[in-house]
């Protein structure tokens, strides 16, 4: 079935470019942000374009590309999960309602039951499969670095809960805590029996809290290296002490409101403080990026701020009537201060008095009970209690749009609303675009508007002729299209390419697999012995880089001496721990990496013109090596577990 109404926007949007008014908006989430109008939610993109239609009765925040929405169709409610491009993935049963958002795979519903009146928890995955809850959980948090947390209210109270955690396979790990948090960086912070503090993801407290701290407010992130707490005092709860804990080694130290201001500050590239008199946006360099004492600030997120101005400095329009419209100033500041305004009003000129339209009245005999309320540029609209008229400037004369006194009138942008009705003023063009949902729009240049259809006659047009609306959306995307394919084929070209590449890489692979099975069979019939045939392998299948060096790959560990090593070269090498025992490898010292060789294994090894100097041999074992000094003990490092040569007695 075809949406008339959103069509006719798309064919508009030839001419002008619409927007909606909203009510209120939420920060960005996964590349979104939901917003309400008049209509109901939907979500914008971070160049402000409406890319999910505010078409829900309610709409979550997005995460992992997925959004929980509520819809009336057909006098019924609707559930479920749509993506980014407004696609309904899965609907829900009504009974579940919307607790978290995805997080590792899993978004959290909950579901009304009989005891109390409370609430079961269940958990969903990307397809809609809801996991069973049969254990009575009544409350649930969500997942975080593949563990989740979940709480058994057994006595009645809130304060009983009893908490468990368990993987992503739904098996609990460790249960029986007060409470638990999401882990961060491996840790999270639990309170079990009498110990308060953080857990591992075995359940062990690697950070044990004290009696001072363990009723205070913690910061941290994965990637700090203290965690940071607030904690009240027992006399004065307006009092703080600061706190920081070293994750490593669990010391706490006592620091000053100013030092854990500026360490909780560095975790944020912005920080946004909201006083009385004043709130600002403060950058990681203490630099103050924006400033106001009439609106509100959120926190940034994914480089946007949500700003929301207070009600006396929202816009009021000019209602005939009693009713008022009241538009509130709402939009983003970016990571440069710049205010970037969601809602772009143009606040029409009232005209209050008669005199304004003195000369006009007198010439067409109107009497002075028509007022006029708004000067349209070519046209002033006029009202009294028979209807509603436009007065062109040009031609000084009067047309009717309404038969009655309209409630509410109001102008934004170049859309008039009369009641239901609205129009859109260009020039000396007024097009009646009917009663579909369009608040606010801008005129594109040089646009012309005699060929302008009304929301009627697209109708009509449409009705009549099945594929008026295909053969216009057939033209209007017709450079788009080009574009996509020109756009394609790069792409299919860069793919070519990448799968060139892979199919190389797969042969190479296949070459090293048929010379380890051929290994494999060497290993089984010479298992015991120190000469036999070896085998030639690939410098980048021996080494594998690391820093700035390189290592032997852990692989290939006890089996190097079946392998022809003469020709590798192991400069920059680390050979420290390695099994080198009887193989053909030609190891100079002083170029292996950090001269070291602790460790190693290098019986049967020829070092002839080699030097030790300043080489660490500690632990290494030169059993039957064949050298060409006499003393390997000169100038090389080495301790009691160092084996030399059998023949050199040293």
């Amino acid at each position: 079935m075809i949406n008339m109404e959103l069509e006719y926007r798309r064919y508009l949007s030839k001419y002008f470019n619409l927007r909606s008014i909203y009510k209120s908006a939420e920060s960005f989430s996964d590349g979104l942000a939901i917003v309400e109008s008049a209509e109901g939610y939907g979500a914008i993109s971070k160049d402000f374009n409406e890319v999910i239609p505010c078409e829900y009765h309610f709409l979550s925040p997005f995460s992992e590309g997925l959004a929980y929405f509520e819809k009336k169709e057909n006098g019924q409610l609707i559930k479920g999960f749509i993506n980014k491009d407004n696609e309904v993935v899965f609907k829900l049963d009504s009974s579940y309602e919307y607790e978290s958002g995805f997080s590792n795979g899993v978004a959290i519903l909950k579901r009304k039951w009989s005891y109390r009146e409370g609430y079961l928890y269940y958990y969903v995955s990307e397809s809609g499969k809801i996991f069973p809850n049969h254990k009575g959980f009544t409350k649930a948090k969500p997942f975080s670095e593949g563990y989740g947390a979940v709480a058994m209210d057994s006595c009645g109270y809130e304060a009983k809960l009893e908490w468990a955690f368990y993987n992503s396979d739904f098996k609990v790990v460790d249960k029986g805590y007060n409470y638990l948090d999401a882990f961060k960086g491996g840790i999270a912070y639990a309170r079990k029996f009498q110990n308060s503090g953080f857990i591992d993801t075995t359940g062990r407290f690697v950070i044990k809290y004290d009696n001072d701290i363990k009723d205070g407010n913690t910061y941290y992130d994965a990637d700090s290296e203290y965690i940071y707490v607030s904690v009240p005092s027992k006399r004065d709860r307006y009092i703080l002490y600061y706190y920081q804990i070293n994750k490593k080694n669990g010391k706490v130290s006592e620091i000053s409101s100013e030092r854990f201001e500026e360490k909780i500050k560095k975790h944020r590239n912005f920080t946004c403080e909201n006083n009385k008199d004043t709130n600002r946006i403060i950058d990681s360099s203490n630099r103050i990026i924006f400033e106001s004492n009439s609106i509100w600030l959120d926190e940034f997120s994914e480089g946007l701020c949500l700003y929301i101005d207070d009600y006396e400095h929202s816009r009021k329009y000019n209602i005939y009537g009693s009713d008022e419209l009241l538009i509130k100033d709402i939009g983003y500041i970016d990571e440069t201060g710049q205010r970037r305004p969601l809602n772009n009003i143009v606040v029409p000129i009232e005209l209050i008095y008669e005199k304004k339209l003195f000369k006009y009245q007198l010439q067409d005999g109107f009497s002075v009970k028509y007022k006029p309320l708004y000067d349209l540029g070519s046209f002033i609209l006029c009202v009294d209690k028979s209807g509603c008229y436009f007065f062109n400037k040009s031609d000084e004369k009067y047309f009717k749009i309404t038969d009655t006194a309209p409630k509410k009138v109001f102008f934004s942008g170049n859309v008039l609303g009369i009641d239901n009705k609205k129009f859109i003023i260009v020039g000396e063009e007024i097009i009646d675009i009917g009663d579909i949902s369009i608040t606010n729009v801008d005129v594109k240049p040089g646009i012309s508007c005699s060929d302008i259809l009304s929301y009627e006659e697209f109708k009509n047009e449409a009705i009549k002729n099945p594929h008026f609306i295909e053969g216009f959306l057939e033209k209007k995307q017709i450079s788009l299209v080009k574009e996509n394919i020109v756009s394609s084929s790069k792409k299919a070209e860069e793919e070519s390419n990448k799968l060139y590449l892979v199919n190389q890489a797969i042969q190479k692979t296949m070459a090293q697999l048929n010379t380890l099975l051929s290994l494999k069979q060497s290993l089984i019939n010479a298992i015991d012995e120190t000469t036999f045939d070896r085998y030639i392998i690939d410098r980048n299948m021996l080494l594998l880089e690391k820093d700035n060096h390189w290592i032997i790959n852990p692989d290939l560990y006890g089996v190097l001496r079946f392998f022809d090593l003469s020709v590798i070269d192991f400069t920059n090498v680390a050979v420290n721990g390695v099994d080198f025992s009887y193989s053909n490898a030609k190891i100079d010292p002083q170029k292996v990496y950090n001269k070291d060789l602790r460790g190693g294994n290098f019986m049967g090894m020829q070092f002839i013109g080699a030097s030790f100097q300043n080489v660490n041999i500690c632990g290494a074992n030169f059993t039957d090596c064949v050298t060409d000094f006499t003393d390997m003990k000169d100038g090389s490092i080495y301790d009691d577990y160092t084996i030399f040569p059998s023949e050199r007695s040293l």
